[in-house]
């Protein structure tokens, strides 16, 4: 299964000064909303506090790749922002 998911955020940080990794961690850094697609199914748009439910129910237990454009930031907000103030399950790194 493929998951295309495209993250929204704001913060009071300086994403092109210090860099998407620092940007992440930074406590004024929030998600503002998801937008997730499943193989080629139409894209959903959902809030964070709905994604850990949803991604729970449609699917967590199966093989999944995390396809995105900015991979490395998408992991880092996914990470630092999603887990911690969300609840969503922690995104693996696969090499």
């Amino acid at each position: 299964m493929q998951l295309f998911l495209d993250l929204e955020t704001r913060s009071k940080a300086d994403l092109k000064t210090i860099g998407s990794w620092c940007y992440s961690l930074d406590e004024s850094t929030e998600i503002l909303c998801i937008s997730v697609a499943i193989d080629a199914q139409e894209p959903i748009v959902m809030s964070p506090e709905k994604f850990a439910s949803w991604y729970r129910e449609m699917i967590e237990g199966q093989t999944v790749t995390l396809i995105a454009h900015n991979a490395s930031f998408e992991y880092a907000i996914w990470n630092h922002v999603g887990v911690r103030r969300y609840d969503w399950p922690p995104a693996p790194l696969a090499l």
